[in-house]
C-alpha cells in the first residue's frame, strides 16, 4: 500500500497525493499532475499503490489497464471511461461518477461505500467482493453481472438494472429500491433481510 504521507498545507489531514507533498484539494498546478499521470498510467498499463484521492477526473479515456492498491477517494469521475479495466483493492469511498462507462471491469475487493453513481454503465462486469454500502445509484446498470458476495447494505436504487446478475449472497440489507430491475438474476441466493426486504 502507498505510504500515509499528510498533506503539507497546516491543518489538512488529507493524505498527499503521490509525487506530490499536497492532497487533491490543495494541488496548485492540478491540471499538470493530472495530466502527467494519466501519461504515465498510459504508458505503463499497470499502476499500483498511488494516493490519488480528491482528484477530479472529466472525460479521462483509460480503457483496460489495471489498478492495484490505489486510493481514489472522494473523487470525482465524470464522463470518464474505464471500461475493461481491473481494480483490485482500491478505494472509492465517498466519490462521484457521472456519465461514466466502466463496462466490463474487473472490481475485486474494492470500496465504494458512500459513493454515488448516476448514469454510470457497469454492465458486464465481475463485481465480486465489494463493498457498495450506502451508496446512491440512479439511472445505473449493473446487467449481466457478477456481484457475488457483494455488500449493498443501507444503500439507495432508482432506475437501476440488475438484470441477469450473479447474487449468490449479495447482502442488499436495509435497501431502498425503486424501479429496480431483477430480472433473470438469482434473488433466492442474496440477502434482503430487514424492512422492505422484497427483490422488486
Amino acid at each position: 500500500m502507498f505510504p500515509p504521507t499528510i498533506c503539507s498545507i497546516d491543518d489538512c489531514d488529507n493524505f498527499a497525493l503521490s509525487g506530490s507533498d499536497r492532497c487533491g484539494v490543495h494541488l496548485p498546478d492540478r491540471d499538470d499532475f493530472l495530466s502527467e499521470l494519466l501519461s504515465r498510467i498510459d504508458r505503463a498499463g499497470r499502476v499500483e499503490n498511488l494516493s490519488l484521492s480528491h482528484l477530479r477526473f472529466d472525460g479521462v479515456k483509460l480503457s483496460g489497464r489495471v489498478f492495484r492498491n490505489c486510493d481514489f477517494s472522494y473523487g470525482e469521475f465524470r464522463e470518464v471511461t474505464f471500461s475493461e479495466c481491473t481494480f483490485v483493492l482500491c478505494f472509492f469511498a465517498f466519490s462521484t461518477f457521472e456519465r461514466c462507462d466502466l463496462r466490463g471491469g474487473t472490481y475485486q475487493n474494492c470500496l465504494f461505500a458512500l459513493s454515488s453513481f448516476s448514469d454510470v454503465d457497469l454492465s458486464g462486469s465481475t463485481l465480486a467482493q465489494n463493498n457498495f454500502n450506502s451508496c446512491i445509484a440512479v439511472r445505473s446498470s449493473f446487467s449481466e453481472s457478477d456481484l457475488m458476495h457483494s455488500r449493498f447494505i443501507g444503500a439507495r436504487f432508482e432506475e437501476v438494472d440488475l438484470s441477469d446478475c450473479n447474487l449468490k449472497q449479495t447482502d442488499f440489507t436495509g435497501s431502498e429500491r425503486k424501479v429496480v430491475n431483477f430480472k433473470y438474476s438469482n434473488t433466492e441466493d442474496a440477502l434482503f433481510d430487514g424492512e422492505g426486504s422484497t427483490a422488486v
